[in-house]
Protein backbone atom coordinates (compact mmCIF):
# COMPACT_ATOMS: atom_id res chain seq x y z
CA UNK A 1 0.00 0.00 0.00
CA UNK A 2 2.86 2.34 0.80
CA UNK A 3 4.26 2.39 -2.74
CA UNK A 4 0.75 2.93 -4.15
CA UNK A 5 0.11 5.79 -1.73
CA UNK A 6 3.45 7.32 -2.58
CA UNK A 7 2.66 7.06 -6.28
CA UNK A 8 -0.75 8.65 -5.76
CA UNK A 9 0.77 11.53 -3.79
CA UNK A 10 3.41 12.01 -6.46
CA UNK A 11 0.74 12.20 -9.17
CA UNK A 12 -1.29 14.69 -7.14
CA UNK A 13 1.81 16.78 -6.58
CA UNK A 14 2.61 16.76 -10.28
CA UNK A 15 -0.96 17.75 -11.09
CA UNK A 16 -0.79 20.65 -8.65
CA UNK A 17 2.52 21.78 -10.12
CA UNK A 18 1.10 21.53 -13.64
CA UNK A 19 -1.95 23.52 -12.59
CA UNK A 20 0.18 26.18 -10.94
CA UNK A 21 2.38 26.45 -14.03
CA UNK A 22 -0.69 26.82 -16.22
CA UNK A 23 -2.14 29.39 -13.85
CA UNK A 24 1.13 31.36 -13.80
CA UNK A 25 1.27 31.19 -17.59
CA UNK A 26 -2.29 32.49 -17.81
CA UNK A 27 -1.48 35.35 -15.43
CA UNK A 28 1.61 36.31 -17.42
CA UNK A 29 -0.38 36.28 -20.64
CA UNK A 30 -3.00 38.56 -19.11
CA UNK A 31 -0.30 40.93 -17.84
CA UNK A 32 1.29 40.92 -21.29
CA UNK A 33 -2.03 41.82 -22.95
CA UNK A 34 -2.70 44.57 -20.42
CA UNK A 35 0.81 45.94 -20.90
CA UNK A 36 0.34 46.00 -24.66
CA UNK A 37 -2.92 47.93 -24.41
CA UNK A 38 -1.32 50.34 -21.94
CA UNK A 39 1.55 51.01 -24.33
CA UNK A 40 -0.79 51.53 -27.28
CA UNK A 41 -2.82 53.98 -25.23
CA UNK A 42 0.30 55.91 -24.24
CA UNK A 43 1.48 55.95 -27.83
CA UNK A 44 -1.71 57.66 -28.89
CA UNK A 45 -0.36 60.88 -27.39
CA UNK A 46 2.61 60.99 -29.73
CA UNK A 47 2.75 63.10 -32.85
CA UNK A 48 1.32 61.68 -36.05
CA UNK A 49 4.12 61.80 -38.62
CA UNK A 50 3.22 61.60 -42.31
CA UNK A 51 5.62 61.73 -45.24
CA UNK A 52 3.98 63.36 -48.24
CA UNK A 53 4.26 61.54 -51.55
CA UNK A 54 4.96 64.60 -53.68
CA UNK A 55 5.23 68.37 -53.74
CA UNK A 56 1.86 68.42 -55.49
CA UNK A 57 0.34 67.00 -52.32
CA UNK A 58 2.12 69.63 -50.23
CA UNK A 59 0.88 72.40 -52.53
CA UNK A 60 -2.70 71.12 -52.33
CA UNK A 61 -2.61 71.05 -48.52
CA UNK A 62 -1.17 74.56 -48.40
CA UNK A 63 -3.88 75.86 -50.72
CA UNK A 64 -6.65 74.18 -48.72
CA UNK A 65 -5.42 75.68 -45.45
CA UNK A 66 -4.91 72.27 -43.90
CA UNK A 67 -1.37 73.17 -42.83
CA UNK A 68 -1.06 75.70 -40.01
CA UNK A 69 2.64 76.40 -40.55
CA UNK A 70 5.17 75.64 -43.27
CA UNK A 71 8.68 75.41 -41.82
CA UNK A 72 12.00 75.59 -43.65
CA UNK A 73 14.70 73.72 -41.66
CA UNK A 74 17.69 74.28 -43.96
CA UNK A 75 20.77 76.45 -43.47
CA UNK A 76 20.55 80.22 -43.77
CA UNK A 77 22.51 80.35 -47.05
CA UNK A 78 20.08 77.85 -48.57
CA UNK A 79 17.13 79.90 -47.34
CA UNK A 80 18.53 83.05 -48.91
CA UNK A 81 19.04 81.34 -52.28
CA UNK A 82 15.34 80.54 -52.46
CA UNK A 83 12.50 79.16 -50.35
CA UNK A 84 8.80 78.38 -50.59
CA UNK A 85 6.61 81.45 -50.20
CA UNK A 86 5.07 81.79 -46.76
CA UNK A 87 7.57 79.46 -45.10
CA UNK A 88 8.93 80.15 -41.62
CA UNK A 89 12.68 79.73 -41.24
CA UNK A 90 13.95 77.63 -38.31
CA UNK A 91 17.60 77.15 -39.15
CA UNK A 92 18.98 73.59 -38.97
CA UNK A 93 16.24 72.43 -36.61
CA UNK A 94 17.17 68.78 -37.23
CA UNK A 95 20.56 69.39 -35.60
CA UNK A 96 19.09 70.64 -32.32
CA UNK A 97 20.40 68.53 -29.43
CA UNK A 98 19.54 70.46 -26.26
CA UNK A 99 18.07 68.51 -23.33
CA UNK A 100 14.34 67.93 -23.48
CA UNK A 101 14.22 68.80 -19.79
CA UNK A 102 14.70 72.45 -20.75
CA UNK A 103 11.32 72.37 -22.49
CA UNK A 104 9.15 72.71 -19.41
CA UNK A 105 5.75 74.24 -20.19
CA UNK A 106 6.41 77.04 -17.68
CA UNK A 107 9.24 78.29 -19.88
CA UNK A 108 7.12 78.46 -23.02
CA UNK A 109 5.74 81.81 -24.19
CA UNK A 110 4.45 83.09 -27.48
CA UNK A 111 7.14 83.75 -30.10
CA UNK A 112 7.37 87.32 -31.36
CA UNK A 113 10.39 87.12 -33.67
CA UNK A 114 9.95 87.04 -37.44
CA UNK A 115 12.83 84.65 -38.02
CA UNK A 116 14.04 82.14 -35.50
CA UNK A 117 17.45 82.22 -33.89
CA UNK A 118 19.29 80.69 -30.97
CA UNK A 119 22.50 81.18 -29.09
CA UNK A 120 24.10 78.28 -30.97
CA UNK A 121 23.36 79.88 -34.35
CA UNK A 122 20.62 77.41 -35.24
CA UNK A 123 16.93 77.09 -34.53
CA UNK A 124 15.23 75.14 -31.76
CA UNK A 125 11.74 73.79 -30.95
CA UNK A 126 11.23 76.94 -28.88
CA UNK A 127 10.94 78.85 -32.16
CA UNK A 128 7.69 76.97 -32.76
CA UNK A 129 6.30 77.15 -29.24
CA UNK A 130 2.57 77.63 -29.34
CA UNK A 131 2.29 75.25 -32.31
CA UNK A 132 2.57 72.01 -30.32
CA UNK A 133 -0.90 70.83 -31.37
CA UNK A 134 -0.99 72.43 -34.82
CA UNK A 135 -0.49 70.80 -38.21
CA UNK A 136 3.03 71.55 -39.41
CA UNK A 137 4.80 70.79 -42.68
CA UNK A 138 8.61 70.77 -42.61
CA UNK A 139 10.87 70.76 -45.65
CA UNK A 140 14.57 70.96 -46.46
CA UNK A 141 16.41 70.15 -49.69
CA UNK A 142 15.24 66.55 -50.14
CA UNK A 143 13.31 65.54 -47.00
CA UNK A 144 16.13 63.98 -44.97
CA UNK A 145 16.75 66.92 -42.65
CA UNK A 146 13.02 67.52 -42.45
CA UNK A 147 12.63 64.03 -41.00
CA UNK A 148 15.35 64.75 -38.44
CA UNK A 149 13.59 67.98 -37.49
CA UNK A 150 10.31 66.11 -37.09
CA UNK A 151 12.05 63.69 -34.72
CA UNK A 152 13.27 66.66 -32.66
CA UNK A 153 9.78 68.14 -32.43
CA UNK A 154 8.28 64.77 -31.50
CA UNK A 155 10.85 64.37 -28.72
CA UNK A 156 10.15 67.88 -27.55
CA UNK A 157 6.44 67.18 -27.04
CA UNK A 158 4.79 68.29 -30.28
CA UNK A 159 1.63 66.21 -30.68
CA UNK A 160 -0.05 67.62 -33.78
CA UNK A 161 0.28 66.22 -37.28
CA UNK A 162 3.81 66.65 -38.62
CA UNK A 163 4.17 66.41 -42.39
CA UNK A 164 7.47 65.74 -44.08
CA UNK A 165 7.07 68.10 -47.02
CA UNK A 166 10.14 66.70 -48.80
CA UNK A 167 12.44 69.40 -50.23
CA UNK A 168 12.91 72.34 -52.53
CA UNK A 169 14.39 70.00 -55.14
CA UNK A 170 11.06 68.15 -55.36
CA UNK A 171 9.19 71.48 -55.23
CA UNK A 172 11.06 72.94 -58.21
CA UNK A 173 10.86 69.69 -60.18
CA UNK A 174 7.09 69.76 -59.68
CA UNK A 175 7.01 73.18 -61.36
CA UNK A 176 6.42 75.41 -58.35
CA UNK A 177 8.42 78.62 -57.81
CA UNK A 178 10.74 79.68 -55.02
CA UNK A 179 11.06 83.19 -53.67
CA UNK A 180 14.38 84.88 -53.03
CA UNK A 181 13.97 87.00 -49.92
CA UNK A 182 17.31 87.86 -48.37
CA UNK A 183 15.65 90.16 -45.84
CA UNK A 184 14.20 87.13 -44.02
CA UNK A 185 10.97 89.02 -43.54
CA UNK A 186 8.57 86.08 -43.73
CA UNK A 187 6.13 86.44 -40.84
CA UNK A 188 6.03 83.75 -38.16
CA UNK A 189 3.02 81.41 -38.17
CA UNK A 190 0.04 82.70 -36.16
CA UNK A 191 0.27 79.81 -33.70
CA UNK A 192 3.58 81.18 -32.42
CA UNK A 193 2.31 84.69 -31.78
CA UNK A 194 -1.42 84.36 -31.16
CA UNK A 195 -2.55 82.42 -28.10
CA UNK A 196 -6.08 82.17 -29.48
CA UNK A 197 -4.81 80.36 -32.57
CA UNK A 198 -2.65 78.10 -30.43
CA UNK A 199 -5.60 77.18 -28.23
CA UNK A 200 -7.73 76.55 -31.30
CA UNK A 201 -5.13 74.09 -32.57
CA UNK A 202 -5.26 72.27 -29.25
CA UNK A 203 -9.06 72.08 -29.29
CA UNK A 204 -9.05 70.75 -32.86
CA UNK A 205 -6.40 68.21 -31.92
CA UNK A 206 -8.50 66.95 -29.00
CA UNK A 207 -11.55 66.68 -31.24
CA UNK A 208 -9.52 64.76 -33.81
CA UNK A 209 -8.33 62.34 -31.14
CA UNK A 210 -11.89 61.73 -29.98
CA UNK A 211 -13.09 61.18 -33.56
CA UNK A 212 -10.24 58.75 -34.20
CA UNK A 213 -11.15 56.72 -31.14
CA UNK A 214 -14.84 56.64 -32.13
CA UNK A 215 -13.99 55.68 -35.69
CA UNK A 216 -11.66 52.96 -34.47
CA UNK A 217 -14.35 51.57 -32.18
CA UNK A 218 -16.87 51.39 -35.03
CA UNK A 219 -14.61 50.05 -37.75
CA UNK A 220 -12.52 47.65 -35.70
CA UNK A 221 -14.99 46.35 -33.11
CA UNK A 222 -15.15 42.94 -34.79
CA UNK A 223 -11.53 42.74 -35.92
CA UNK A 224 -8.87 44.91 -34.27
CA UNK A 225 -9.27 46.63 -30.88
CA UNK A 226 -9.28 50.43 -31.14
CA UNK A 227 -5.97 51.03 -29.30
CA UNK A 228 -4.21 48.51 -31.54
CA UNK A 229 -5.74 50.09 -34.64
CA UNK A 230 -4.58 53.52 -33.49
CA UNK A 231 -1.08 52.23 -32.90
CA UNK A 232 -1.04 50.68 -36.35
CA UNK A 233 -1.89 54.06 -37.86
CA UNK A 234 0.96 55.74 -35.99
CA UNK A 235 4.36 56.43 -37.56
CA UNK A 236 6.43 53.33 -38.16
CA UNK A 237 9.16 54.45 -35.75
CA UNK A 238 6.70 54.84 -32.91
CA UNK A 239 5.10 51.50 -33.72
CA UNK A 240 8.46 49.74 -33.68
CA UNK A 241 9.44 51.31 -30.35
CA UNK A 242 6.17 50.40 -28.63
CA UNK A 243 6.02 46.84 -29.94
CA UNK A 244 9.71 46.27 -29.19
CA UNK A 245 9.28 47.41 -25.59
CA UNK A 246 6.21 45.20 -25.23
CA UNK A 247 8.02 42.19 -26.72
CA UNK A 248 11.04 42.61 -24.43
CA UNK A 249 8.84 43.00 -21.36
CA UNK A 250 6.81 39.94 -22.28
CA UNK A 251 9.91 37.86 -22.94
CA UNK A 252 11.39 38.80 -19.56
CA UNK A 253 8.19 37.68 -17.81
CA UNK A 254 8.34 34.25 -19.44
CA UNK A 255 12.00 33.65 -18.64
Amino acid sequence: MAPLTSLTNSCDHQKRRSFLRSFDLWKMMMVSVLLFFLLTTLCQGLAQVIRLNSSHELYAKLQSGEIDALVDVRRRDEWELGHIAGAYFVESLGSYTAAVADASPTNRTMNTSAVSSSSSGGGSPDDLRGCEYCTLALYCASGVRAQSAIAVLSQYGFEGILYNGLGVVNWVQAGYPLVNDTSNSSPPPPCTTNETVSNQCQQEWKQQQQNTVKQGNHQNSAAIPAPLALLWLRPSGTTVICITFWAISTTMMFL
